[in-house]
């Protein structure tokens, strides 16, 4: 069971939840979120199945307990795409939409920045 910090809108943490009682009572949590870029300028995006195929950024995942923004990337930029090159800050916004099953809560993104300097070859995601 992942254990996530819960935060203020302004990212100040004020308990703990699981990441399903943070989906089922729109708890705000803490997402890392990185976008890829190839050499060739393409953007690397996810095609999840269980939103109808809806595209999100290349790398993600939720910020586990106690863990840093930038932890939580590099964690999840090297278990889904082996990217262990550094990354680059770019931002961070609060996620209010609740439009599809993967985004049916409050979640605050950090968003990052990373390069892939090899070729990759890709596959749909189950998830």
């Amino acid at each position: 069971m992942e254990v996530l910090d819960r935060v203020d809108e302004n990212d100040k943490v004020i308990g703990q939840t699981t990441k399903d009682e943070a989906h089922k009572y729109a708890h705000i949590h803490r997402v890392a979120a990185v976008f890829v870029f190839a050499q060739d300028g393409n953007l690397y995006v996810q095609e999840h199945i269980k939103t109808g195929n809806a595209y999100d950024h290349s790398v993600g995942g939720h910020v586990l307990r106690g863990e840093s923004y930038d932890e939580a990337a590099k964690r999840e930029a090297e278990e889904e795409l082996d990217i262990t090159e550094p990354l680059t800050k770019l931002g961070a916004f609060l996620s209010k939409d609740g439009r599809g099953h993967m985004l049916d809560s409050m979640r605050l993104h950090r968003l990052l920045l990373g390069n892939l300097n090899r070729v990759m070859r890709l596959r749909k995601l189950s998830q």
